[in-house]
């Protein structure tokens, strides 16, 4: 039960921001009548900074997460 309360949750929070990112390209949309994609470089941008501390082993806190005490 635990684990289809979370895998609900998951997805209602993934499809809420997919919705807020729909919501805010058409509010671009509607106001200047053209598709701005700049997001999505921001989205990569995101991506490389959250590879590099978190899961990276010589990032930040990469190198934290192998270690025994």
């Amino acid at each position: 039960m635990r684990i289809l309360v979370r895998q609900m949750i998951g997805g209602l929070s993934l499809g809420f921001v997919r919705v807020f990112i729909a919501v805010g390209y058409s509010l671009i949309y509607s106001t200047l009548l053209s598709l701005n994609f700049a997001r999505g470089g921001f989205r990569v941008i995101e991506g490389y900074i959250r590879y590099f501390f978190l899961i990276c082993p010589t990032g930040l806190f990469g190198r934290f997460v192998g270690e025994k005490a």
